[in-house]
């Protein structure tokens, strides 16, 4: 696999020294354990100043690719323009996969995110073997109910799962761009079941790059009226066992 190193440098805010930095910005889930630990445990978005030792956090653009899946997430770390040119040059979802198939003829699916909490997300829900769309559809309806409980919008992140349930971080609005961590929500995996089986049901063309909570509310548009109070009422039981623990 070609290596694709990014060098950077940054200027410590504590003694104002450079710091040197080299990450690859490009991972692979065989050829780079190492370096897919580190992203989603966090300090590969971590340097430390070498004259004082404060560790700062940066973020820079980190594609993810699973070969043995054929997954691969590619990430514009909160960079508005690339992420707008992105769009604009591959609006039509077949576009994106014929050019992505191409480079990688064994990707059965590609995943466009903004951030570096959005890309360990994604590699996360890869990692249990999980369906992201149905992740994002859980969270989704989950938060309509959440919403209406708290009165504020409370995000929801997946955080692992096991054979019973899915746990789902809460966070809530804390001042100006901040947030502070909830209760971790234990929805049981019948829900996850019932809604992937609606989804291969329903949706014709499963290919989008774009998997967040946007996609899952076109999702829920597109299902039948009777299938929707299905899902809702699915989705109100799963949140009724659900245990929350801090």
């Amino acid at each position: 696999m070609k290596e694709f190193i990014q060098d950077f440098r940054m200027v410590c805010k504590s003694c104002g020294k450079d710091i040197d930095c080299s990450r690859r910005y490009v991972i692979s889930q065989l050829v780079h354990p190492f370096e897919v630990e580190g992203v989603m445990d966090g300090w590969y978005f971590e340097a430390t100043c070498p004259s004082c030792g404060t560790v700062h956090e940066f973020d820079i653009p980190v594609s993810y690719c699973d070969e043995k899946n054929g997954y691969m997430v590619f990430s514009c770390a909160d960079c508005d323009r690339l992420y707008k040119a992105f769009l604009r040059d591959y609006t039509d979802n077949q576009n994106v996969n014929e050019r992505f198939m191409f480079t990688y003829p064994d990707l059965v699916a590609f995943r466009l995110v903004k951030n570096k909490e959005q890309l360990v997300e994604k590699m996360k829900i890869n990692y249990a073997d999980l369906d992201d769309r149905v992740i994002e559809a859980i969270k989704w309806e989950i938060s309509q109910i959440t919403n209406d409980l708290f009165e504020g919008p409370i995000t929801l992140w997946f955080e692992t799962y096991n054979d019973d349930e899915i746990l789902l971080e809460t966070r809530i609005p804390y001042e100006s761009d901040l947030e502070i961590r909830g209760a971790t929500c234990h929805i049981p995996m019948d829900f996850y079941d019932g809604l992937k089986a609606c989804m291969d049901r329903e949706i014709d063309a499963p290919l989008r790059y774009e998997i967040d909570q946007d996609f899952a509310q076109w999702f829920f548009d597109q299902v039948k009226p009777d299938e929707k109070l299905r899902l809702q009422k699915l989705g109100k039981h799963a949140f009724d066992a659900a245990r929350m623990n801090r």
